[in-house]
């Protein structure tokens, strides 16, 4: 080895070993000056009151050095709201990142990360259905409000790593007057910068919802301006309960009776606008609401959509139906919505279709949807469709013009709408009405 490598080695393996000297100086340090931490009790407790924008009940309090450095350690914490008279949040330890120099002059800064530990809040949906957080035995017992647009502010407010491990949220709704449902071992991680968040979790759901469900999001945008926020989100469920998570969808009437989930889907928005949703589902034993309807033993495939300029599109691909032991073919379609001054205008397309089905798909569709296609329930189809493609435009809620086409098999419709029906037709079909 030449003489400058070797130089250049032993330089390296003293900067190393001068580094890991002046590492564990600088934790005997730490650990000779941290008893001292509750000394600067009141000072500590102002500032956790600034740092998380709450008045502060802290039982304990110490030092500890983590993995990313020194931390201050609140026990037994209780967070209360901003005019101090009930308990929002209730934590088993918060430990408050700070730096070294802090606490060895005495004093304290804004943490870099915020870490709960079993923390518990309470949600409460009311009798209008509107969701908020509530306190822990308030003034008097009574359950105070506070709106929960104003957590997440305050949230993705704070410029520091906030971490929640081993959570659990209550809900309670005034709705069902039932048992509060428990929603326990919630893990979250969110990371603030001016103008960037990042969030991710995951949790256990109670027994009557499902099993788990994870979630994750990125924000570009100030956090005062959550209307201008630029998102993109993602949630993965297991065994969720289809007709209990529907039933607090209160835009939507909740078409099922029974039915188990698995879902992973992608979202994306701009402040409230949603732009793009991309899911893959994986349902079974599907039993609709309506006795007198059928329901599917397994539906399965990805469903896409997404906004246009004056519409929105939904696809379907790899779609598989099966009751019990009757499979449909593995499917895909396309359907496009558009609006303009005159009307809207509406165009799709469908590699299979069993059209004795049709009425209970029909019934699990949003209600804007189901209200416009509504009619074509009133034909009762009756067969197997394939290669179907159509289009129908409608001005001032008349239908103007339509076409369809298809190949057929054992097809039929009744009477309606002065339209003749007929039954067991095969082969091809091809209409306009200009």
């Amino acid at each position: 080895m030449k003489c400058w490598q070797r130089r250049l080695l032993k330089g390296i393996v003293a900067l190393c070993a001068a580094l890991v000297i002046l590492l564990a100086v600088v934790i005997g340090i730490f650990r000779l000056f941290a008893p001292l931490v509750p000394g600067y009790r009141a000072e500590v407790e102002r500032w956790a009151e600034r740092a998380l924008e709450r008045p502060v009940s802290i039982a304990h309090m110490g030092a500890r050095w983590d993995w990313y450095g020194p931390e201050i350690t609140l026990e037994d914490v209780k967070l209360y709201s901003a005019d101090g008279k009930y308990v929002v949040v209730t934590a088993h330890e918060i430990r408050l990142g700070v730096t070294l120099g802090a606490l060895l002059h005495g004093t304290v800064s804004a943490p870099s990360r915020i870490i709960l530990i079993e923390p518990q809040l309470s949600v409460v949906r009311d009798a209008d259905g509107h969701y908020s957080l509530r306190g822990f035995g308030g003034e008097n017992g009574k359950w105070q409000q506070m709106d929960w647009h104003d957590a997440v502010n305050v949230a993705f407010s704070q410029r520091a790593e906030i971490i929640v491990r081993d959570g659990s949220v209550t809900l309670l709704d005034l709705r069902r007057r039932a048992t509060p449902f428990v929603f326990g071992d919630l893990d979250l991680k969110l990371d603030n910068s001016a103008d960037s968040h990042a969030l991710s979790g995951g949790l256990y759901l109670p027994e009557t919802f499902g099993r788990t469900l994870a979630f994750s999001a990125d924000v570009e945008g100030q956090a005062a301006h959550p209307e201008a926020w630029q998102w993109h989100g993602q949630v993965e469920g297991e065994g969720l309960d289809v007709p209990r998570l529907l039933a607090y969808w209160p835009q939507y009437r909740n078409p099922f009776a029974r039915g188990v989930l698995n879902l992973r889907a992608e979202l994306s928005g701009n402040g409230a606008r949603l732009l793009t949703v991309r899911t893959h589902v994986n349902a079974r034993d599907l039993k609709p609401a309506d006795a007198a309807s059928h329901g599917f033993s397994t539906l399965s495939g990805d469903v896409d959509w997404s906004r246009l300029d004056d519409g929105w599109r939904v696809r379907g691909r790899d779609i598989l139906l099966a009751q019990d032991e009757v499979r449909w073919p593995v499917s895909h379609f396309d359907l496009t919505r558009r609006v303009d001054a005159q009307g809207e205008s509406w165009q799709g397309e469908a590699s299979f279709l069993r059209m004795q089905d049709l009425d209970t798909l029909l019934g699990w569709l949003p209600p804007m949807l189901r209200d416009r296609l509504q009619g074509v329930v009133a034909f009762a189809p009756q067969g197997d469709v394939s290669e179907l493609s159509g289009a129908a435009r409608w001005q001032k809620d008349r239908l103007a013009a339509w076409s369809v086409q298809g190949k057929f098999r054992d097809l039929g419709v009744r009477p309606a709408h002065g339209f003749p029906g007929f039954s067991g037709m095969d082969g091809a079909i091809k209409l306009d009405q200009a």
